[in-house]
């Protein structure tokens, strides 16, 4: 087995960190600073391909929002449209034509989940202005059939930060709604 050093890890370290939303003080700072230097020279060939086609080839200085808002929504996208899998694959893979293959995946998985998350965000917020029925509530229960599972919860916050109210989106699946949303609904004069 090849040398390993443990000092590497601290690029993983910095992404994962940088992917959870972890506040960047005391150690984590310190982990994500190093960690981002240690991402210029990667060694993994699929995450070295990553940062070249989502930064830049020229991708000296990295800071911690180019791996939040070009690295981190592209590994997100495998989880909600396909299959988390394809980032480890990305990080393991050692043949560069292979790992420029799961990049591309990572890419147009992305891009799906833009279109996807676009379509419901209109449709939802469709459905609460077609209905003022809307208006009058504390709590925005939306649901539809059809919607991807992995984008809900964006559109949700989306919506929330758009009308200053909390959102629950329901997908609904082969005639059935979720038992949470029936349990919401049961409960909601007690507590709205």
């Amino acid at each position: 087995m090849k040398d390993f050093d443990e000092f590497r890890l601290l690029e993983l370290v910095a992404l994962g960190t940088i992917a959870d939303i972890v506040p960047l003080v005391d150690e984590n700072r310190i982990f994500v600073k190093e960690g981002l230097k240690l991402l210029e020279t990667t060694e993994r060939i699929g995450l070295r391909l990553l940062i070249e086609s989502t930064i830049g080839a020229d991708y000296k200085n990295l800071k911690a929002k180019d791996i939040a808002f070009n690295l981190v929504p592209k590994m997100n996208a495998a989880g909600r449209m396909s299959d988390a899998s394809i980032c480890v694959d990305l990080l393991m893979e050692q043949d560069e034509v292979t790992a420029a293959g799961l990049v591309r995946k990572l890419i147009a998985n992305n891009d799906a989940r833009k279109r996807s998350e676009g379509d419901i965000y209109k449709e939802a917020v469709d459905i609460i202005c077609a209905d003022e029925r809307y208006q009058n509530e504390n709590v925005l229960l939306v649901k539809s059939s059809g919607w991807n599972h992995g984008i809900v919860g964006i559109v949700a916050a989306r919506i929330a930060e758009e009308f200053y109210k909390p959102v629950i989106i329901f997908n609904e699946e082969d005639g059935e709604l979720s038992n949470f949303e029936k349990f919401i609904n049961s409960k909601k004069k007690e507590y709205v």
